[in-house]
């Protein structure tokens, strides 16, 4: 759900920054136990900058998440996958596109660059993560499957940080012993 974002919105999101936020034009998904976790930002920040990353993770719980993925290899795997896999690859061009008719409807920057790595690769969980937040576990499959690991990693995340209904690890066929967090628990 997408909300204006009031003062206390702004401050809590610096506070989870450990800086103020530039460009934001809405809380994008908040979690269940009420924090604003996903904003959107401008395409262009108020100095001018242009700044292509429409969903823009903040919970730090989710943050956090997101990195010990990413140690994890869970990337690389999703990588693989977007190779071998037609229907998956479509699903991310897709959500590419979607991405981009999304941002280009704020304002066009005139780059066909999205975020995360889309649509040939994926370079950024936190992204992704943030994306599927934003628009719901239908919109970017590899989004989805990124927030059910997270939930599957860390168990106090699901129905705190994300939703107690996101499909799980069982419901996507995803085998998380595949993934080494041996280096990701720091």
């Amino acid at each position: 759900m997408t909300s204006t974002p009031l003062a206390a919105d702004l401050a809590r999101v610096a506070e989870q920054l450990g800086r103020e936020p530039r460009g934001v034009v809405a809380i994008a998904y908040r979690t269940p136990d009420g924090e604003p976790a996903v904003i959107t930002t401008s395409p262009r920040l108020p100095d001018g900058t242009p700044f292509p990353t429409l969903y823009y993770l903040t919970d730090p719980r989710l943050t956090a998440e997101a990195s010990k993925l990413e140690v994890a290899h869970v990337m690389r795997w999703m990588t693989a996958r977007l190779e071998k896999d037609e229907d998956l690859a479509a699903d991310y061009r897709a959500a590419h596109e979607h991405y981009l008719e999304t941002r280009n409807a704020m304002e066009d920057l005139g780059t066909t660059f999205s975020g995360g790595g889309m649509p040939d690769r994926v370079k950024c969980l936190h992204v992704l993560i943030a994306y599927a937040l934003a628009e719901g576990s239908d919109r970017v499959r590899l989004g989805t499957e990124a927030v059910a690991l997270a939930a599957w990693h860390d168990e106090t995340l699901r129905g705190t940080a994300i939703p107690a209904d996101w499909p799980t690890v069982e419901d996507l066929g995803i085998d998380p012993a595949q993934f080494d967090f041996t280096h990701a628990e720091a």
